[in-house]
């Protein structure tokens, strides 16, 4: 469930509905990476430094599936 937390709205979640297949084709094309395998991640696809205490658990393979299911 999404909602925006601003009264009345900022007009997030109205933006996310109408470009969802444009979202997770882009989060797609991000996550096809070449420089690790499906059980980790890297810099390329989901590391970063602000999620740096969960490396050990990011495994892109993991949202590769969940993703290419919403893209059925």
């Amino acid at each position: 469930m999404l909602f925006d937390a601003c009264p009345g709205g900022a007009g997030f979640v109205i933006e996310i509905k109408e470009k969802f297949r444009e979202i997770v084709k882009r989060a797609l094309e991000l996550l096809d990476c070449k420089y690790c395998g499906e059980d980790s991640s890297c810099i390329s696809c989901l590391r970063t430094y602000s999620n740096q205490r969960y490396h050990n658990l990011l495994q892109r393979g993991i949202a590769l599936a969940y993703l290419r299911k919403l893209d059925q």
